[in-house]
């Protein structure tokens, strides 16, 4: 009787310190999660401070205005009218099939298909 009492009460204890390893385990998978997502957002924000464009590509981007200009005229200064909700709304959609997987969310660059191309 005393034998079974005292297996009893190991297979209580060895079971409550299995309770108590997972919970452990869980904490610390909240803990290390926690601490991903606030790291991500200190690097993003960061990072928005920081807006770098290489000169190289600086210096495409005016070529490709100045041949817009002689192409397209005077309608080069008309103002572009604004966007409907419609049109927003679509464009998002579009762009989160057709161009967020290398340009990411936020078109910087870093979607998810960006990062086997660098």
């Amino acid at each position: 009787m005393k034998n079974q009492k005292a297996l009893t009460q190991r297979r209580e204890g060895a079971k409550s310190s299995k309770e108590i390893s997972f919970m452990n385990r869980q904490s610390l998978i909240v803990i290390s999660l926690l601490a991903f997502m606030i790291s991500t957002l200190v690097v993003f924000a960061c990072d928005s401070h920081n807006p770098s464009i290489v000169p190289e590509r600086l210096h495409h981007m005016m070529e490709v205005r100045e041949r817009l200009q002689n192409e397209l005229g005077e309608q080069y200064n008309r103002l572009v009218p604004a966007a409907t909700d419609y049109q927003l709304q679509r464009g998002r959609k579009l762009y989160g099939q057709l161009c967020g997987g290398c340009h990411g969310p936020r078109g910087d660059g870093k979607g998810h298909v960006a990062e086997g191309l660098a």
